[in-house]
């Protein structure tokens, strides 16, 4: 539905970004109706029953090393129509997945918080949708759920702390 979004968040984290990292998604765990999996082993039926579910997918990624097919056999399972946005976080996972997905261009509309801007994708698979995109060590423990919500429109967050980009 139009609540549903995309998340990618590096799989692998050690760190200190890592651990930012991993609060957020703990953060996400606790507070926002999630499914979990990996671009490398992920169960078709089990995504697409989370998707008519109303639930975010977390998709984690591979550190290093994204494959293209794996990246496509994903989206042939949960088409990014079925999404109301995409959230990105991490440059190399952002540069990476975008470009697989044929987009050109991300046009910026405006932030959803301090230093997180909100793009229209131009180009692709993914033309015409809204995507947030966010260094991977930015923000604090609730800078993820910030743009889960902000997607969904059920309210904006401040960041009161920020990582380096």
């Amino acid at each position: 539905g139009a609540h549903d979004a995309l998340q990618l968040e590096p799989f692998e984290a050690g760190d200190l970004g890592g651990k930012l990292r991993l609060a957020q998604i703990e953060r996400l765990r606790g507070s926002a109706p999630l499914f979990e999996c990996t671009v490398e082993s992920f169960s078709a039926t089990a995504v697409q029953e989370a998707i008519c579910e109303g639930r975010n997918i977390l998709l984690h990624l591979p550190r290093c090393g994204i494959e293209a097919r794996r990246i496509e056999a994903f989206a042939e399972t949960a088409p990014l129509a079925a999404f109301g946005g995409i959230v990105l976080a991490g440059g190399d996972t952002a540069a990476a997945f975008l470009q697989m997905i044929g987009a050109h261009t991300l046009q910026v509309q405006y932030e959803a918080m301090p230093g997180v801007p909100v793009s229209t994708v131009r180009g692709g698979a993914a033309d015409g949708m809204i995507v947030i995109t966010k260094s991977g060590a930015f923000g604090d423990a609730d800078t993820l759920l910030g743009c889960i919500e902000y997607l969904q429109g059920t309210g904006a967050m401040q960041v009161e702390s920020s990582g380096g980009r």
